[in-house]
């Protein structure tokens, strides 16, 4: 009885202690590191050692692992646990990746990045480099309370970080200057990374030949939604779109180099074009006369700016005169007296330009951009105000007002026409419906009018057919095609045309695109444009459109308040937009309805273009023929006095 119930005990304690399988021993390896003795730990974790660990950060009583308190690299042999940190170092590289290449229309790269553990799919020619032996998994290290890939620092240490010093656009129309530390705050999520600094552990596992270092495969997704395999390749492209950005900033919004402000010019039609093209690439918006709107307000920007340099080099030049002034007469005065002169023998001055004052003078030269002369120049500087001479006066800056461009517009006569047509044919529909009575059918919509919202109405004018309208519907004759033509290319055709009619009171309409993408799987060209002209000055109360710059991207559909873009365009001025494009009218808080042209255009031929949602006549009533509206008393006797004449 006593040997059979020592043999279940020691059959117990076997069990108890199972043994380590191969390759999971813990063994020491010899680094030159001083502060551990020249040898560093290659162990193994277990899952209650990543549980506890993770408890005793997150707050929790406990002791920390023997692995943490020593500087060891551990193994993971539990696969699932291994592809969560592989995931996790993954996610680390992408947000480098991402960081790395610049954003394009507030729009940022993207990097789809896999970390793969290689430990069940080694080749070969691995195993025999390695002296046949086959290669263990990935070497791990703890990383405030959590296990980290040890290598990651040396992925990291490869990303190549495209510089973009020369594009500063930090506060770029204050009159005041670059505020520095507004522009700090741009680049710190950039310096998070670099936390994951290298040390003697990550270069151990970075150099170890006896473990792998995980295959890393990315994919690099642009701002506007382009793939690329290879990081050459992504990075020409951003260079491509870094190119594009400077063209748009220095023609439609007048910044130089680092976001300096440029004096208004004349840009070519030309120059107009390509920088226009551009932004409606990137923004999915071409608003006509956009190269000219940011002049009228830099002119004065531009005039305060080099008045304020010319008046601190000129504060700067006499500080340097009084410096010089004062150093010849301290010279003056050492040498007499060498000589044993005195100031009164010699017929100098009294009273010397000293120090103190010079101090004063140079502090002042450095004041704030906004200070005057007055406060510039010290009430103990007499001396220099004497020295002032003419030459020194500021240069005569004038201003010079350029004239706003006409072309690619509608003449006051064609807004006046398209006016009165749009006015009268919503009379005559409504006249119409009065006379017979449709007053339910009108809340189903008509063929030729249907409510787009309250008080909001989309007309289709049988007069626009007419050849006095050619220039709306003329593809030659049209004067914003040249724009478009840039867009689609030359053969296009006008698939639809109509007017919006906003009446005083109507409700702000919901946001949404016109149509969705004909694909999902990539980004597509554009394939369908609107151009809007409004008929009156577009205002803040009268129900101007308002578009959700970015949104003719894939994935970036969404509404985003920061992105949004009102153009208060002035009468006949074409506003130019993707088909795809998010966009809402807002209300009209005025007195005065508010009519809109709008025209849609599509590449000739173009069979994938179907919309049969917004022209499909079939969804609506058709009203036949409209009832006249009776003339009126002083119409009547009008007509009476031209036929008697």
């Amino acid at each position: 009885m006593g040997k059979a119930r020592l043999s279940q005990k020691r059959t117990k304690k076997h069990r108890s202690s199972p043994k380590k399988k191969k390759g999971e021993r813990t063994h020491t390896v010899s680094i030159p590191d001083a502060l551990n003795g020249g040898k560093v730990t290659i162990g193994t974790v277990t899952l209650a050692e990543i549980k506890k660990a993770a408890k005793i950060y997150s707050g929790e009583s406990g002791h920390l692992p023997e692995s943490q308190k020593q500087r060891q690299l551990v193994r993971v042999p539990s696969k699932g646990q291994r592809i969560r940190f592989l995931k996790e170092a993954a996610d680390a590289i992408a947000a480098k990746e991402a960081l790395a290449l610049p954003s394009h229309g507030g729009r940022p790269w993207k990097c789809e990045v896999k970390v793969l553990d290689s430990t069940d799919s080694v080749s070969k020619s691995v195993v025999s480099k390695s002296g046949g032996k086959k290669k263990q998994g990935p070497l791990f290290r703890w990383f405030r309370g959590k296990l980290e890939l040890a290598c990651l620092p040396h992925i990291l240490e490869k990303v190549e970080v495209m510089e973009i010093d020369d594009i500063k656009k930090c506060n770029y129309l204050s009159d005041e200057g670059t505020d520095e530390e507004d522009c700090d705050d741009l680049v710190v999520s950039k310096n998070a990374l670099q936390e994951r600094a290298i040390s003697t552990l990550s270069s151990l596992a970075w150099n170890d030949p006896d473990h792998h270092i995980p295959l890393v495969e990315r994919i690099w997704l642009s701002p506007d939604h382009v793939k690329y395999s290879t990081r050459k390749a992504a990075m020409e492209h951003a260079g491509e779109l870094v190119r594009r950005d400077k063209l748009i900033d220095r023609v439609l919004h007048g910044r130089g180099a680092k976001g300096s402000i440029l004096r208004p010019f004349k840009p070519t039609k030309a120059a107009a074009l390509e920088a226009g093209y551009y932004r409606f690439l990137r923004d999915g918006l071409w608003v006509v006369g956009q190269e000219e709107d940011w002049q009228d307000e830099r002119e004065e920007v531009w005039l305060r700016r080099q008045e304020r340099i010319a008046r601190v080099k000129k504060d700067r030049g006499e500080a340097a005169r009084v410096k010089k002034e004062a150093t010849l007469q301290k010279q003056k005065a050492k040498a007499n007296m060498e000589k044993g002169i005195s100031a009164v023998d010699v017929g100098l001055p009294h009273k010397v330009i000293t120090n103190d004052t010079v101090v004063t003078l140079l502090d002042s030269a450095t004041c704030s951009p906004t200070c005057s002369k007055s406060d510039t120049l010290s009430a103990g500087s007499v001396e220099l105000q004497a020295m002032e001479s003419d030459n020194d006066s500021p240069p005569d800056l004038k201003s010079r007002r350029l004239t706003p461009s006409t072309h690619w517009r509608l003449t006051q006569q064609q807004i006046d026409l398209c006016y009165d047509a749009a006015v009268e044919h919503y009379e005559k529909v409504m006249y119409t419906v009065k006379a017979r009575a449709l007053f339910t059918e009108l809340a189903d919509g008509f063929d030729l009018l249907r409510e787009r919202g309250r008080g909001r109405f989309d007309m289709e004018l049988p007069v626009f057919d007419d050849p006095k309208f050619s220039f709306l519907t003329d593809l030659e004759r049209a004067s914003w095609m040249p724009v478009v033509r840039t867009i689609l290319g030359e053969d296009v055709a006008l698939v639809h045309k109509g007017v919006f009619l906003s009446l005083p009171g109507s409700e702000m309409q919901v946001y949404h695109q016109d149509g969705p993408h004909l694909t999902t799987k990539y980004q597509k060209p554009c394939h369908a444009v609107n151009v809007f002209i409004p008929l009156v000055d577009l205002t803040r109360k009268n129900g101007p459109t308002e578009f959700c710059l970015g949104t003719h991207i894939l994935d970036y559909e969404y509404f985003a308040k920061e992105m949004v873009e009102t153009p208060l365009a002035k009468a006949g001025t074409p506003i130019i937009f993707d088909y795809r494009l998010g966009h809402r009218g807002l209300g009209n808080s005025s007195a005065d309805c508010r009519p809109l042209v709008y025209l849609t255009y599509s590449p000739s031929g173009g069979k994938e273009f179907k919309d049969s949602v917004n022209f499909s006549r079939k969804r609506y009533i058709k009203i036949g023929e409209l009832v006249e509206k009776p003339l009126s008393r002083e119409e009547r006797a009008r007509r009476r006095r031209e036929v008697i004449v």
